[in-house]
């Protein structure tokens, strides 16, 4: 009977154990608290076993050493203090240890030789060990106490290493949170960013994104253009910057601390300057710096402090000022990109309407003139030019035909040009000669252009009938006249042409005062002279590949090819040839001129 009944308690008490097991179990599960199921694994433990001492020890990977995470008795005063004993993890199988096993651990704790340690593990993890001093307590352990204790120790194991996991997964999807805020925040500050026009506008914005969103009232903002670097934003900052170049900050390559930047110095005095804005952004409570790039180049720096409650920035949150940085950044280039396509807009409309004006000077049809047959052509190498050319009639019924080359293009030229129409016109309505115009018109240019401003300039007088002309050089290219040989017929292949030159005249006009009359000369026209005038922007036409001049020399053939044609036909066969030569690209305006004598 007596056997009988010591089995019938054995069952009751392994089926007692195991309820407790099951039960604890199930509410280790349900808390999900580290402190809590610890803490429950010890009174059990403490309970069961009947002790007063036990403690609970925690591994801490990468840090070779254990913290007493849990205590009772003797041990509750040595909670959170750290043992540097490091046992080699990879060698412990066992879920029951003593000290002839552990030896340092046990002395580390100050064990007796009859405790016990019991394994916290998982099957790929090392948590620690619950430790137990059996002081006072007269029988030795039982096995099924231990077995008991350890399968406590491995439910206690896993439910721990689930809960750990619980709690990384709760930091991930705070960490998720934030940045699903962050990214909206980004989101609607760039629709917001998107729709400024300004860059004032867009510093204000980001000054208040820091001190509303992550409550960061010390930062400075540095932006770098055309060489110079200035500062865009700033809060919170009571001493002026050092007087040392900024630029040494667009070096730093990536987000890193104040007290650190010093060690991407270079040479010595970019080390200084460095030590220089270190001390100051210190000074100023700037605790990081971070660099914003583009394609590339750093073109903002970005020095922040902690938040004004004092707690530094997280990793996150220092992701977000970068990004929104770099979302300033962006949209400075763009409102810089808009407003410089704004000023080609407003300068093109500039332009047309210079172009227009300047159109409006020139001839928009050529005279008739008894005995001739003229062409001209003028197209500018850009929207507008400072080739120059007229003809009109005079009240004596003779005709005035100029041709000029004003230096350099664009604007100034044209309004250069402008000044010689005006004057040439006013000039023709007076009583005075060629010559004497001429200085007058060379004074006027002299005393009010630039030193560098200066004009090539071919006008003559055509007298009525269509047969004289009355000329004055100044500094221009020659006018060439083409005359048949009297003896000889154009169908012949052989047949002589005289080229002679127009140049008696004087200097350029603007380059020095009217020292010395300018000299005026004739020429008497025959029967189908062809007579040339031009500027500089045919005869040196460059070659796209071999840099190789049109030259006058290829002007000439033409012409002598196509003698016996109309001046229109003359003209357009010079413009097709001097475009074939050139593929069309033009360096220089081009104003051309052709008369043929009837």
């Amino acid at each position: 009977m007596n056997g009988s009944s010591s089995n019938d308690r054995a069952l009751q008490l392994g089926r007692f154990e195991q309820r407790t097991l099951l039960e604890t179990g199930r509410d280790l599960i349900e808390s999900q608290d580290p402190a809590f199921i610890l803490n429950n694994l010890l009174l059990i433990s403490l309970g069961k076993l009947r002790v007063s001492s036990a403690c609970i020890i925690v591994h801490r990977p990468g840090e070779d050493r254990y913290v007493i995470s849990k205590g009772k008795g003797r041990f509750s005063h040595l909670e959170g203090q750290m043992l540097t004993h490091e046992p080699e993890i990879g060698s412990l199988k066992k879920g029951v240890y003593h000290s002839s096993e552990l030896p340092e651990l046990f002395e580390g704790l100050e064990l007796s030789k009859d405790a016990v340690m019991f394994h916290l593990r998982t099957s790929t993890h090392h948590i620690g060990f619950l430790c137990i001093e059996p002081t006072f307590r007269s029988e030795a352990i039982t096995t099924q106490e231990q077995d008991f204790i350890e399968n406590l120790c491995l439910i206690t194991s896993a439910t721990l290493s689930s809960s750990r996991m619980f709690e990384e997964l709760k930091k991930i999807n705070r960490r998720l949170d934030r940045k699903v805020h962050d990214l909206d925040s980004l989101f609607e500050l760039s629709k917001d960013f998107n729709q400024m026009q300004s860059i004032d506008e867009l510093s204000r914005t980001m000054k208040f994104a820091l001190l509303g969103q992550l409550f960061v009232n010390r930062f400075l903002f540095l932006f770098k253009e055309g060489g110079q670097a200035r500062v865009l934003v700033q809060s919170g900052l009571q001493i002026k910057a050092p007087e040392h170049n900024p630029l040494v900050l667009f070096d730093i390559p990536r987000v890193m601390a104040v007290e650190t930047m010093t060690e991407f110095g270079g040479n010595r005095s970019s080390k200084d300057e460095l030590e220089a804005w270190a001390t100051y952004l210190s000074q100023q409570k700037i605790h990081y710096v971070l660099p914003v790039q583009s394609q590339g180049e750093t073109l903002g720096v970005i020095g922040i402090g902690n938040k004004s409650t004092g707690q530094a920035l997280a990793v996150d949150e220092l992701d977000f000022v970068l990004s929104l940085a770099n979302l300033v950044v962006l949209n400075i280039k763009r409102i810089q990109l808009l407003q410089e396509q704004l000023l080609n807009q407003q300068f093109q409309k500039e332009l047309e309407l210079a172009r227009t004006i300047q159109e409006g000077l020139l001839p928009k049809k050529l005279p008739t003139i008894e005995g001739l047959d003229v062409a001209a052509i003028n197209i500018p190498s850009k929207q507008i030019g400072g080739d120059y050319f007229d003809l009109f009639r005079l009240n004596d019924g003779g005709h005035l035909l100029s041709i000029a080359d004003v230096t350099g293009k664009g604007v100034p030229a044209a309004l250069l040009m402008a000044n010689l129409q005006a004057m040439i016109h006013a000039l023709a309505l007076q009583d005075t000669t060629l010559e004497a115009a001429t200085g007058t018109i060379n004074d006027f240019i002299y005393t009010n252009t630039p030193a560098d401003k200066f004009i090539t300039f071919f006008w003559t007088k055509i007298e009525a009938g269509g047969k004289t002309l009355k000329f004055v050089n100044a500094g221009h290219d020659h006018p060439i006249v083409f005359r048949s040989n009297k003896t000889d017929s154009m169908d012949e292949p052989n047949a002589q042409v005289e080229q002679i030159e127009l140049k008696e005249g004087g200097l350029l006009l603007g380059a020095l005062p009217t020292l010395a009359p300018y000299m005026v000369s004739y020429f008497t026209l025959e029967a189908n002279d062809v007579v040339i005038f031009f500027t500089d922007g045919v005869t040196e036409a460059m070659h796209p590949t071999t840099e190789e001049e049109y030259s006058l020399k290829r002007l000439k053939k033409v012409v002598l090819g196509h003698l016996d044609k109309t001046a229109e036909e003359i003209k357009n066969a010079i413009i097709s040839e001097v475009n074939e030569f050139s593929n069309h690209i033009r360096f220089d305006d081009l104003t051309l001129i052709v008369v043929k004598k009837e």
